[in-house]
């Protein structure tokens, strides 16, 4: 029942606390008021007459959330508001499993409505005791991070305790390493402290030290050094995916959830001014294109045709700008190939394609095949660009109006996004009133395209 006050007197309903009218059920002692719901987690021993209770938490999830956590006490799993969850359930322990760390035994309590883990020592059932919170739900929004931990699992991978949980509400599954912690009190001892995974990987012309995947416990820090080799620079570096600019180092701190940072490069560029060495016969000084040329071939973005050539005026295929753009992310490795029927393995733009398509910059056409060979129209290069762009983390807000172009309609719907973006941003210029979006490109305008994109988007 609900009331202004509960049957004792003790409770109001400005506490939220739903109660059992006691008089209206057997065995109930009518001077106590009895409320819905546990809200603590128990041990019990088992003996030969049956069960007897050994420990209980008791207000600890209340007391623990309330400590860390007290700006959205006693939310719940869709809403950050304060003290807005009903009083039947509380933190709501929903799941409870039990693992050995560096010889203690520890039970994990899931709490499915503000979210996190609690973690109890019960190495001795009797004289259990609290150890630590862990909770990766992010309060900047009703929904974000891991919201609502409903399945639990401890296990061993490769040797390393670890904490899995399936979040109903985020639809996100997180994996805690745990690591032993040694306490400096008179009984000494450990006790068991989260760890969350910072992954990093560096691109080819450069490195990033830590590299590959390191464990960190929570809210400390973890520093990463990047580092260009000899002829290269650092490009960008990304930070859980966003873009965080060509810093030679970044620290990670307080750390309380998993992370990832990579950094690409790519080769020095000589500034202007500086002698190049014109390889190219069909490249004139004069030409318009010649400072683009110029660009991309000392940044290892395009090569020549063969004999001295750069050809200018010849078509850009999807092969070919799949390796451009792959050459200006570093050229990264990738994890496979073969997804298409017509780009085998070991064909000279199969790594491109592969990575194109595992970032989501290009896909096939449907029906299993890429069509490298076929020839890329400007709206379509402009989009995979575009798609580089949100890939990197740069910044594609921007858009423009195409009314200025007389041809503005011959832009497919696809493409509008992305070829409104290229002209807010000085990438594609159009000709007398002309923007010809089903033009097939070429090398020289693919190679100012490019040039412009490293002056006005990377930076």
């Amino acid at each position: 029942m609900e009331s202004k006050t509960s049957p004792t007197g003790g409770v109001t309903t400005s506490e939220k606390v739903v109660w059992f009218d006691a008089s209206q059920y057997d065995g109930l002692d009518e001077s106590c008021a009895y409320v819905f719901g546990g809200r603590s987690f128990s041990i019990y021993q088992v003996g030969g007459t049956g069960l007897t209770l050994v420990y209980d938490s008791g207000s600890d999830f209340e007391e623990v959330t309330a400590k860390y956590l007290p700006e959205v006490f006693n939310c719940s799993n869709d809403k950050i508001t304060l003290d807005n969850r009903s009083g039947k359930k509380g933190t709501e322990p929903e799941n409870v499993t039990v693992g050995t760390v560096s010889g203690k035994t520890y039970a994990f309590i899931a709490l499915e409505r503000i979210g996190g883990i609690i973690i109890y020592n019960i190495t001795s059932p009797a004289s259990a005791s609290y150890v630590n919170y862990i909770n990766s739900r992010d309060f900047s929004d009703a929904i974000a991070g891991d919201v609502s931990p409903e399945g639990i699992s401890f296990a061993k991978i490769n040797g390393i305790p670890t904490l899995l949980t399936a979040n109903e509400v985020s639809g996100t599954v997180c994996a805690y390493t745990l690591t032993a912690k040694t306490t400096t009190s008179g009984s000494g001892g450990s006790t068991v402290t989260a760890a969350y995974t910072i992954a990093a990987e560096a691109g080819a012309g450069g490195s990033i030290s830590p590299s590959g995947s390191a464990s960190v416990a929570k809210s400390s820090s973890k520093t990463y050094t990047v580092t260009a080799d000899t002829g290269y620079e650092i490009a960008d570096v990304l930070v859980d995916g966003k873009n965080v600019g060509a810093v030679t180092s970044f620290t990670f701190e307080d750390v309380t959830a998993n992370h990832t940072i990579s950094a690409s490069f790519k080769k020095t560029v000589e500034p202007a001014g500086t002698a190049w060495t014109n390889p190219f016969t069909d490249v004139k000084e004069s030409d318009w294109y010649y400072s683009s040329v110029r660009y991309v071939s000392e940044s290892g973005l395009m090569t020549g045709t063969g004999s001295g050539q750069f050809s200018p005026q010849a078509q850009v295929t999807r092969g070919m700008l799949m390796t451009i753009l792959h050459r200006l992310d570093g050229s990264p490795a990738v994890s496979s190939t073969g997804a298409f029927a017509d780009v085998a393995s070991g064909m000279w733009y199969a790594d491109a394609v592969s990575w194109a398509g595992e970032k989501g910059i290009a896909a096939g056409y449907g029906n299993g095949l890429f069509g490298g060979g076929d020839t890329v129209t400007l709206e379509q290069a402009v989009s995979f660009l575009y798609r580089y762009a949100n890939y990197k983390g740069y910044d594609t807000g921007r858009t423009g109006s195409l009314e200025a172009f007389s041809d503005a309609g011959d832009t497919s719907d696809y493409a509008m996004e992305a070829m409104r973006w290229a002209v807010s941003t000085g990438l594609i210029k159009g000709s007398g009133g002309i923007l010809n979006p089903q033009g097939i490109s070429q090398r020289s305008q693919i190679a100012a395209i490019l040039q412009r994109f490293s002056e006005n988007i990377i930076k």
